[in-house]
């Protein structure tokens, strides 16, 4: 009752609103006909409000309703996209957007995880068929003991989703060791002055004293170079590079007075701290397992590259 006291209010001040509701539907109408509208979805809206009027209009715009999502699936071949097009699907049921659905779940893009929340009902076996197309089998084959080499074997199912090592596959990717230079230097030890003392400290340590800490720097550099070879697509790649890292570990921080006498000091000087925690946290095994996975993604992607997928 009062939301009827209210609309006929609002009819009594505004008696040509109707009208211009109605004008205002048709423009919208008109450049969803003639493809004006921004956006794809701004096409379905107008689906939806056309089609509960008069199914006759709906139909009139479903062939710009086609070139709009097939505009969509082109420039974006992301779950968004696929979730705006299936519902323009799922209200027009128009067999010519089914198959741009279809299309759209063979986008790489797409992960294992998405495909299958989109695997059901009148999808589910073009989601299971997309899915086994996916799959990637591969016998891996060293050329020589080497456990580096076995470190990727472990490392590639987990650089592409799609793939997995099954020693009874009939696709095999061999790999060859042509260099492997891992090298960590000798621990260089050097002495540094702090030039620049905050006030704290200088409260601590005899007037004209200076501060001293010694720093550790280790080196650590890995070079590689692999080659890879595809039974299916007969095709073999290089893969190269290199990685280096540099680790800093800092020790005996003491003062040293005008006569050379030194000592110990409580707190670590901000200047010290800020340059001994600039590297000191690096792992050398962390810099070769980041290495391991580079390889094992560049080999994976050259795989599906041998599939088109």
């Amino acid at each position: 009752m009062l939301q009827k006291d209210v609309s006929d209010r609002v009819m009594r001040a505004y008696p040509k609103l109707p009208e211009l509701v109605a004008q205002a539907k048709n423009a919208e109408f008109q450049n969803a006909l003639d493809g004006k509208l921004k956006a794809f979805a701004d096409y379905v809206g107008v689906y939806r409000s056309v089609k509960a009027e008069s199914r006759e209009k709906a139909q009139m715009l479903l062939p710009q309703l086609r070139i709009q999502a097939s505009k969509l699936s082109a420039e974006d071949k992301g779950s968004s996209a696929l979730n705006t097009v299936m519902g323009a699907y799922a209200d027009t049921k128009d067999a010519e957007l089914r198959t741009l659905v279809v299309k759209h779940f063979q986008s790489p893009s797409l992960s294992r995880e998405q495909l299958t929340a989109y695997g059901k009902d009148e999808f589910s076996e073009t989601i299971v068929a997309e899915m086994q197309r996916r799959e990637t089998k591969l016998r891996v084959m060293p050329e020589s003991d080497d456990p580096f080499v076995d470190e990727l074997v472990t490392e590639l199912p987990m650089s592409n989703e799609w793939i997995s090592i099954d020693d009874e596959a009939t696709r095999t990717l061999t790999l060859s060791r042509l260099r492997f230079s891992e090298r960590e230097g000798a621990p260089a030890v050097r002495t540094q002055t702090v030039s620049q003392l905050d006030f704290a400290t200088l409260l601590f340590i005899p007037r004209n004293a200076s501060v001293l800490f010694d720093y550790t720097t280790t080196k650590y550099d890995l070079n590689w170079g692999m080659n890879v070879r595809d039974s299916q697509s007969k095709k073999s790649k290089v893969i190269a590079g290199k990685r280096s890292a540099e680790k800093v570990e800092c020790s005996n921080l003491r003062y040293r007075n005008v006569f050379g006498g030194e000592g110990s000091l409580d707190a670590v000087p901000p200047a010290v701290q800020e340059f001994c925690s600039r590297n000191n946290m690096v792992r050398f095994e962390a810099v070769r397992e980041s290495a391991v996975r580079e390889i094992a993604k560049e080999a994976a992607d050259f795989v599906r590259a041998g599939e088109g997928g």
